[in-house]
């Protein structure tokens, strides 16, 4: 008689187990996700990763102490030639170059300082006027006379480190086609020169590869191309047609440079203070010759 009783029971247990499972599997559900948020750290939802600091700037990535030079503008010449000299503890050394017909050299030292980026470095001049330089790879590029200067069209004055024997020099003529003075008469060279009347002939290669140059009365323009070695050519030559009474060299001039091929850099003597440039063709006596202010010192 037992028997109906236990089934009764075991029954019972199984229906109560079956209403219960739904129950169970509730709480073990809700047991884990509680567990999953409770191992994330409560500061991983509430803060934004901490910014990378890029520190790599030019004071401290690139060899910024040496010499650098080249043209920056001038008012009232055709350029100033700038050679500046940064050395150890920021002291500076300045020596600017009016180009034109008189040539006039400043020279002071002072001391350069860095932006907050440590990008550009600026100094304050004799005049009490600050400039202000972009520092990157072996050149400094003017960024103006103001921290906040728009100077994009600025760019272009770039002054190179080590400088250049050739590109940013006024290179005044000594002869053209065979020529001096806008004759080839000794007498009447003489003659001028005792009047003053020495023309101002020259040319001036420029870091972005164009040229300006004068044969005595007009001006030129134009492109130019130095390559391996010593090869130099001149191309998009153009030139003013004004009418010149005094006597020039302008069309010889230009005849020179459209024959040019290649230039040479006679030797001096030690210590001179002048360097001399030739334009040649092959093996013929020079097409020009000119010659240029030694400083800083070949």
């Amino acid at each position: 008689m037992s028997t109906p009783i236990s089934i009764k029971t075991n029954l019972n247990l199984g229906l109560n187990l079956q209403q219960l499972m739904p129950k169970l599997l509730f709480i073990l559900c809700l047991t884990f996700i509680l567990s999953q948020c409770k191992s994330k750290s409560p500061l991983t939802d509430l803060t934004e990763p901490a910014p990378q600091v890029d520190d790599h700037n030019g004071r401290n990535s690139l060899d910024w102490f040496g010499m650098y030079s080249g043209i920056l503008p001038c008012d009232d010449c055709l350029g100033k030639r700038t050679i500046i000299h940064i050395k150890e503890g920021m002291e500076t050394e300045v020596t600017t170059i009016h180009l034109g017909e008189q040539t006039k050299m400043e020279n002071f030292v002072g001391h350069s300082s860095w932006d907050n980026d440590g990008n550009r470095i600026s100094f304050t001049d004799r005049d009490n006027k600050r400039h202000y330089f972009k520092v990157e790879e072996n050149k400094l590029v003017f960024n103006g006379n103001s921290p906040d200067e728009e100077h994009e069209s600025l760019n272009n004055f770039v002054l190179k480190k080590g400088g250049d024997l050739v590109v940013n020099r006024l290179w005044t003529a000594v002869e053209i086609m065979g020529q001096s003075n806008g004759n080839g008469s000794e007498e009447a060279t003489a003659e001028m020169e005792e009047e003053g009347k020495a023309l101002f002939q020259y040319i001036l290669l420029r870091s972005d590869g164009s040229f300006i140059a004068s044969g005595g009365c007009n001006q030129m323009q134009g492109e130019y191309k130095l390559m391996e070695k010593n090869k130099l050519s001149f191309s998009k030559i153009s030139m003013t047609e004004m009418a010149c009474q005094n006597r020039h060299l302008d069309n010889e001039l230009v005849e020179a440079l459209e024959q040019t091929e290649a230039f040479l850099m006679p030797m001096k003597s030690e210590g001179s203070q002048e360097l001399m440039l030739q334009l040649i063709i092959g093996k013929r006596a020079p097409l020009a010759v000119f010659s240029t202010l030694n400083f800083p010192p070949r």
